[in-house]
């Protein structure tokens, strides 16, 4: 398990990095500020809050790799082969690639898109609004590669159902550039078999579901105002895991009257 850690600016790695074979190489918090990396294998590599400003990883595999909470601003990935790599908060935001090259490169299935609800991020105005009172069937489908625990506020809700669906198509149909994939668009054209009932240990009220990958999952919700609170008032759902609700997969939505 090669362990690399350097904190000279650049030039000590580039002949290191430049067309290296570092599959499945751990570089978590990893000073690559500048780092010459084009053509390198780096398969399945934890980049985890590694400082990658300004790194040169043009024509490089990353395939599967993790770069979570890297710092990336003004790098290059111009045809990098990004498919399955995880790159939630990188510049600490989902999305944020200001500065960032990837031209040319193969983003597929890579959780840079999709790892925010509804393709788009927080600040942006909400797109639902359940009138107080009644009661929503909620569909949260999932083209990342992770479980994500949906927790929604104000409300409990049941766990109705897990769908199994084709996900990649239904990605390559309806994909956005840059955000990935908008709300509303319904899933079940894409169903691979029959919805599977909640558990016997799900079917009580909930506050957060588990909404795993390859499938769409469906919850029903009661949206009832506490006493004396009226409507028009704002809540928001999110991913629990904190690196994904920081990082844009949280949405504001707006009970109404």
């Amino acid at each position: 398990m090669p362990i690399i850690r350097h904190r000279e600016t650049g030039a000590p790695l580039q002949d290191v990095f430049a067309g290296a074979e570092l599959p499945r190489a751990l570089l978590a918090y990893a000073d690559l500020n500048g780092a010459d990396a084009r053509g390198a294998n780096l398969r399945h590599a934890d980049l985890c809050n590694a400082d990658l400003r300004g790194a040169h990883f043009d024509g490089a595999t990353l395939t599967g790799a993790d770069a979570t909470l890297s710092e990336s601003a003004g790098s290059f990935f111009a045809r990098a082969m990004l498919d399955d790599a995880r790159m939630q908060g990188m510049n600490k935001r989902h999305q944020g690639v200001v500065g960032i090259d990837f031209s040319g490169a193969d983003l597929t299935r890579a959780t840079l898109k999709n790892s925010n609800l509804n393709g788009a991020r927080f600040d942006e105005p909400p797109t639902e609004a359940p009138k107080a009172g009644t009661t929503e069937d909620w569909v949260y489908i999932n083209l990342t590669g992770d479980t994500h625990p949906m927790h929604l506020h104000l409300a409990t809700f049941q766990v109705v159902g897990r769908t199994p669906f084709d996900a990649e198509s239904y990605e390559d149909e309806y994909f956005c550039e840059d955000l990935g994939v908008p709300g509303g668009i319904d899933p079940s054209p894409y169903a691979t078999g029959p919805m599977v009932p909640a558990a016997p240990e799900e079917r009580g009220f909930k506050d957060t579901v588990k909404v795993n990958p390859g499938s769409y999952t469906t919850i029903r919700v009661r949206f009832d105002l506490p006493a004396g609170v009226q409507a028009p008032q704002t809540y928001v759902h999110h991913c629990h895991i904190l690196e994904h609700e920081d990082n844009d997969m949280m949405r504001p939505f707006v009970v109404v009257p």
